[in-house]
């Protein structure tokens, strides 16, 4: 597997972008014609978020939450080859460089939304070559080995879902821009919040580090537009607030820009699989 996914990466490379492009088709008919894959699901999940819509809509949605998670993932097997960071505009990067000098770190939280992966790989071009993130830890070891090696050009430090508290700790003392996607189910250890008015499990490590730390917590997201890509920072106030309602504010703010760009969040997932008692 880790070879096969190797040779793969490396043929992407270096094809040209206008094959590349040809990828992009090729690999959404397969998964969305072909496969199907967890095509059920994005639509189950698509309905839940915006009950009320046509069918039209939601067909047309999928569609292109298809197109767009195909190009995502082709760009990142193709280690970014022919992606131009100078097509990311920056809005509010100053809330970032601020955070950093309190020399505290700085906890980033977002979700599996937009182009999250060339947001970072954009960073770390620019000189911000302190990134750690916080990733599942794949089933198979060999396909974990490739995707490790893939982001340590951009992630200086890949830490795993699970691991010792200790050693996000140590990142945050270390100064390190600490990445969380914070949107997945997180079984019974989450904090319950209203993600589209639905109780929602959600992971609350953001919010606790922020608590235990101290460093400060921006939320952030990175969506495609027709004119390349915007990236938004904005720092949250976390004074006086409960752990809930910390949670629930990022929360909310990711929904927000979710709406806005429905077709560009990762529907596939199982986001409303642990039910609150």
């Amino acid at each position: 597997m880790y070879w096969f996914l190797k040779s793969y990466s490396f043929c992407l490379e270096k094809l040209p972008k206008f094959f590349l492009k040809i990828n992009y088709k090729i690999h959404y008919f397969l998964l969305f014609h072909v496969l199907k894959l967890r095509k059920k699901m994005a639509l189950k999940n698509l309905r839940t978020a915006f009950p009320g819509k046509d069918e039209r809509w939601y067909n047309t949605t999928i569609k292109a939450l298809y197109r767009f998670t195909v190009e995502e993932i082709v760009d990142f097997l193709s280690q970014y080859a022919h992606f131009d960071e100078n097509t990311v505009h920056f809005n509010n990067m100053q809330v970032v460089d601020d955070a950093l000098k309190e020399n505290n770190g700085v906890i980033l939280v977002g979700g599996h939304f937009g182009s999250f992966h060339k947001l970072i790989v954009t960073m770390a071009r620019k000189g911000y070559k302190n990134i750690a993130g916080i990733s599942y830890q794949q089933n198979n070891q060999a396909a974990s080995k490739f995707f490790v090696e893939l982001r340590k050009e951009y992630v200086a430090n890949e830490l795993h879902t699970g691991g010792p508290s200790s050693d996000v700790k140590q990142s945050l003392q270390n100064n390190e821009l600490l990445i969380l996607l914070s949107d997945q189910d997180a079984g019974k250890k989450g904090v319950f919040v209203d993600f589209f008015n639905i109780p929602s499990s959600t992971p609350s490590g953001a919010a606790n580090y922020n608590k235990t730390m101290g460093s400060p917590l921006i939320f952030f997201s990175a969506v495609k537009t027709a004119n390349g890509y915007e990236a938004n920072f904005e720092k949250i106030d976390t004074n006086n607030k409960s752990i809930e309602d910390i949670v629930q504010k990022y929360t909310f703010m990711l929904e927000q820009e979710i709406k806005k760009y429905p077709e560009q969040y990762f529907w596939v997932h199982k986001r409303w699989k642990t039910k609150k008692i």
